[in-house]
């Protein structure tokens, strides 16, 4: 069976920034349909993988370049949760990528909130990547909000990362450094 570290050394060979693991007990207030073991019964542990979003794309004016930024994020992060999948089936495990682009399939009108498979700034937050700040965006020390992520859920039981809690996750890619 693949191991915690043999995953985020792989994962840092397909150029991911950041890789946590949470195990599944922690998502017990993930709103019912939207839970790992929803997703892959029988899931035990949920990876997420991180990148750096570049500050340039952010502060241009030109439409097309943001957008294919975002999208060229989006798919980085896909094929790489994918080749992660498929390492940790070759080594015994269950695997599935939830993708990283459009992560609102479903729309609550009710509440008007988009909702997601899995979410993945809150799962980022249970593999200690970072918290969630006042305006409900991942903070991470590394990066700040500038981050795209992606998770995988699986069946192999991973030692888990510990949480970040409290203003700790201060990053010194804050634009007001």
């Amino acid at each position: 069976m693949i191991s915690a570290e043999e995953i985020k050394r792989y994962a840092r060979r397909q150029y991911v920034d950041l890789v946590g693991i949470a195990p599944v007990f922690r998502f017990t207030e993930a709103p019912e349909g939207f839970h790992p073991e929803d997703i892959l019964p029988g899931a035990r542990s949920v990876i997420v993988l991180g990148n750096y979003f570049p500050r340039g794309a952010l502060q241009s004016s030109a439409r097309g370049a943001v957008r294919n930024t975002y999208l060229n994020s989006f798919v980085a992060l896909d094929h790489s949760a994918y080749r992660l999948a498929c390492q940790i089936e070759k080594r015994g495990g269950l695997a599935v990528p939830v993708r990283a682009d459009h992560p609102y399939p479903y729309y609550d009108t009710e509440n008007q909130i988009g909702k997601g498979e899995l979410s993945h700034k809150h799962a980022a937050v249970l593999a200690g990547l970072g918290v969630l700040g006042k305006s409900s965006l991942l903070l991470t020390p590394e990066y700040g909000n500038r981050v795209s992520l992606v998770s995988v859920v699986t069946t192999v039981d991973l030692r888990s990362e510990e949480r970040r809690v409290g203003k700790e996750c201060r990053s010194r890619w804050s634009p007001y450094h």
